[in-house]
């Protein structure tokens, strides 16, 4: 299991798995050229990206995402979230064992205004899905700016009931 943070603000520390060089990105050259050749694979798939904080950040700057960075959380006590301060949200990684979990969630009808969630409908996008809800359940936040791509998605979807922001994540480019 791993945790991430995000952080906004002017400028960050480096964490050590940030300092990677993350011009390696997890799509090859040749899985863009096909997509671009046909679009009907963008929408039937998407790449699974690397767990890693500077895979997550390289990833939200491609969105156009300015004023943030992920960093690795060695745990969740006081403590460690101050070294990282201001966090703004939590991405959990577990690895899935398909075990039913009962538990109540929270229903469309009782979520609280504003809150962007979306059901997802893509297959292995789970970090993605989760960066994609701290980023926009953010957006207000002082030194964040979300460029066009993610302010658009936002106020296109904001109405929509959560399956069907699910859909629209699924068919974004």
């Amino acid at each position: 299991q791993s945790f991430y943070g995000l952080r906004i603000g002017a400028a960050f520390k480096s964490s050590p798995h940030s300092s990677r060089d993350r011009s390696n990105s997890s799509e090859q050259p040749a899985t863009r050229d096909k997509r671009a050749a046909n679009p009907t694979l963008a929408i039937m798939s998407w790449c699974t990206i690397e767990s890693d904080p500077g895979v997550f950040t390289e990833l939200v700057e491609k969105f156009g995402v300015k004023g943030c960075e992920f960093a690795e959380l060695y745990s969740l006590d006081d403590a460690e979230l101050a070294t990282h301060a201001p966090v703004y949200g939590l991405v959990f990684l577990f690895k899935w064992t398909g075990e039913r979990d009962d538990r109540p969630c929270l229903d469309a009808d009782s979520a609280p205004p504003g809150l962007f969630f979306a059901k997802q409908v893509v297959n292995n996008a789970c970090a993605t899905q989760a960066i994609l809800g701290c980023l926009l359940n953010s957006a207000d936040a002082e030194g964040l700016e979300l460029g066009s791509t993610l302010g658009d998605l936002k106020t296109f979807s904001l109405e929509l009931p959560y399956d069907m922001r699910g859909l629209a994540i699924e068919n974004s480019e």
